[in-house]
């Protein structure tokens, strides 16, 4: 199921959608200076704004409990 969500919210084992890929999220990291890391299971990483919006999939289990 796809969400929009703030990329502070993203967790690890989401799916952000990328240019229409999906791209599975190993780890989040803050770096304080108002960004998000995202470190990708590719091994590529992608920083974004705190306040971005950003498409995710998320499984139906975990949605649920949001």
């Amino acid at each position: 199921m796809k969400f929009r969500v703030w990329s502070q919210q993203v967790e690890r084992g989401d799916v952000v959608i990328d240019r229409g890929r999906g791209r599975e999220v190993k780890a989040v990291r803050r770096n304080g200076r108002g960004e998000i890391v995202l470190v990708f299971k590719d091994g590529a990483h992608q920083r974004v704004a705190a306040t971005a919006a950003l498409v995710v999939d998320r499984d139906d289990r975990r949605s649920h409990a949001r």
